[in-house]
């Protein structure tokens, strides 16, 4: 009898209103043939502060399935194991601003440990890489992509989508929408018009803002449309102006800036980081290429500071110098110190943002000279670091936080069960000292790529870089080597069995050769023209990646919306294409 009431006691305690039943430990999953295994590492979530030290992470396919202390752990044999002794996992790093068009970029990008970037000027190619990554057919990190930058008449850079009037903007929302873009990027000569009818648009059709701050509309009007991120900072020196302040007109924003830095206002500071968290808005600051945009009186001293330089493509490094570049060939001594003087402000701006916790992402804007893919991420993480962000605040902004921005949290940027296998094993703790810039290895999507086949990749393309050009019969460059290739394909192509009528096939075989060969030299001399033209137009010099992207016949250059066959290219190019720096309201994407 008091046996049966004790056990009617316990049952009572256990069903009582507000108890909890003890929670059922969760069953291990049974480690399979194929699955990969990082043993006894010192793990860094990025989900939580700290570490786990003598963990196991266990990879099947794109997917972490378990992460446990190594001595709970049994690695059959069929799984694939990796020693992390006294080594430290993480999650893969986020470059939240890139701007790719070549493909050793991915390449770059993986070397480094970079396993997500978020581009900002999209194109099919980009939709196409996006795919393509996605189903495991190319290596590369995951990419989010912009559409086509957009701006006011005339754009900044040609291919932009022009909204000149509001009534465009819902037209070309859901173009974008229509292609697959994943976001709209604003920019820097909208007028306050047609860029509420572009933010309206996007609500409407789904598509969050993500780009730079119009000077017509100003960080409050930005704010106040609730836009997803600002970039590079933009408005915000601006908006540190006293009230009734006039700025110059002529001279662009450099003539602004000399104005403005010696009378902005910290005071400020406190209202519109207030207005910033408020609005969800977050910031991503590019300290990387602004770092290196304000240097660029020195070209020399920033080419011995790039330790990638011999990775990059020599035509896209060539276009690095600041006389060929079209936004800074006119600048002075003067604006160079004003750009210096203007990130000294920045870097205060971001450490008043980060000590508010306010969002924060991690971009570099790669693709301007010398932010090389990949060892950019590692130089911005150590300038917000020197502005004042903690190092773990930046390392969580550059991997959990970037998830976090897209709307994913769970989905990658942190090391726990269930998340993308996008993951960096590196020699030291990464909360304590900088990153190194080949880690030990890198996951992404579950591949495991050693430091050794990293390194082989990349001397790859210092090899790709140094080799000269191939030549083609016609004394022009041979595209990849095909026409070489077809050449010796015909050579050895053994003869077939002759018979009636094969002198006269002979004869038609070298008449269709002989014309397939001067039509070959005609369509080359032509190629080779209109590829002079374009490389020629002033819109293409001053962007290199989207000269060299050209291929063959069927690439167009789309310019004020307007679109140009590569056979009937127009060499003067309008008025908007041949936008003079004078005036600019930027110096970056």
């Amino acid at each position: 009898m008091l046996h049966r009431f004790a056990l009617l006691v316990v049952v009572a305690c256990n069903s009582a209103p507000g108890s909890r039943a003890p929670s059922r430990p969760r069953s291990r999953p049974t480690l399979q043939p194929g699955d990969i295994a990082i043993t006894n590492v010192t793990v860094v979530p990025m989900s939580r502060d700290g570490v786990l030290e003598h963990h196991t992470v266990v990879v099947r396919g794109d997917r972490i399935v378990e992460l446990a202390p190594s001595a709970s752990i049994e690695v059959p044999e069929g799984t694939t194991a990796i020693d992390g002794t006294d080594r430290w996992l993480m999650p893969g790093l986020s470059d939240m601003h890139v701007h790719t068009w070549m493909e050793s970029d991915l390449t770059l990008f993986i070397a480094a440990g970079v396993t997500t970037v978020r581009n900002m000027f999209g194109s099919d190619q980009h939709l196409a890489w996006r795919s393509q990554i996605a189903h495991g057919e190319r290596l590369g990190p995951t990419i989010v992509t912009a559409g086509p930058i957009i701006d006011g008449d005339p754009p900044v850079w040609p291919g932009s989508s022009v909204v000149d009037k509001p009534a465009d903007a819902d037209r070309i929302v859901a173009e974008q929408k229509a292609q697959g873009y994943d976001f709209l990027k604003p920019y820097s000569r909208l007028s306050r018009e047609a860029y509420e009818a572009l933010a309206a648009a996007g609500k409407r059709h789904g598509m969050v803002l993500a780009g730079h701050v119009p000077s017509a509309v100003g960080l409050a009007g930005v704010l106040a449309a609730r836009q997803k991120s600002i970039e590079h900072l933009d408005g915000w020196l601006l908006a540190l102006v006293p009230e009734g302040m006039k700025l110059p007109e002529q001279g662009g924003m450099q003539a602004k800036l000399r104005a403005a830095l010696p009378r902005l206002d910290p005071a400020r500071l406190p209202g519109l980081i207030a207005q910033t968290i408020a609005a969800g808005t977050w910031n991503c600051p590019t300290l990387v290429v602004l770092d290196r945009i304000a240097r660029l009186d020195d070209p020399a001293a920033v080419k011995r500071g790039a330790t990638w330089l011999d990775k990059v493509a020599p035509a896209i490094a060539a276009q690095w110098d600041p006389k060929q570049d079209f936004r800074f060939k006119a600048f002075t001594a003067e604006d160079f110190s004003t750009m210096r003087a203007a990130n000294v402000w920045r870097a205060k701006i971001l450490a008043r943002l980060s000590a508010a916790n306010a969002p924060i992402l991690v971009g570099t804007d790669t693709g301007n000279p010398f932010v090389i893919p990949g060892e950019a991420l590692h130089d911005e993480i150590e300038l917000m670091v020197a502005a004042g962000m903690p190092r773990a605040r930046v390392l969580r902004a550059a991997t959990a936080d970037a998830a976090a921005y897209l709307g994913t949290p769970r989905d990658f940027g942190i090391v726990e069960v269930g998340a993308r296998a996008d993951l960096l094993l590196v020699p030291q703790d990464p909360l304590t000292a900088p990153l190194p810039l080949v880690p030990d290895g890198v996951m992404v999507r579950g591949r495991w790529l050693p430091r050794a086949e990293l390194e082989a990749k990349l001397a790859a393309l210092v090899k790709q870089n140094q080799a000269p050009p191939a030549q083609d019969r016609f004394g022009g460059r041979d595209r990849g080597g095909r026409l070489r290739r077809r050449a010796q394909a015909r050579r050895r192509r053994p003869p077939g069995p002759r018979g009636h009528g094969d002198d006269r096939q002979d004869c038609l075989e070298q008449r269709a050769r002989a014309r397939r060969r001067r039509l070959g030299r005609q369509a080359e001399v032509q190629l080779s023209d209109v590829r002079d033209r374009v490389h020629a137009h002033p819109a293409v010099r001053t962007s290199g990646r989207r000269a060299l992207a050209l291929r063959g016949w069927s690439r167009s250059w789309r310019c004020s919306g307007a679109r140009s066959s590569a056979r009937h290219i127009n060499t003067t190019g309008p008025a908007s294409c041949n936008a003079s720096a004078a005036g600019t309201t930027t110096a970056r994407r």
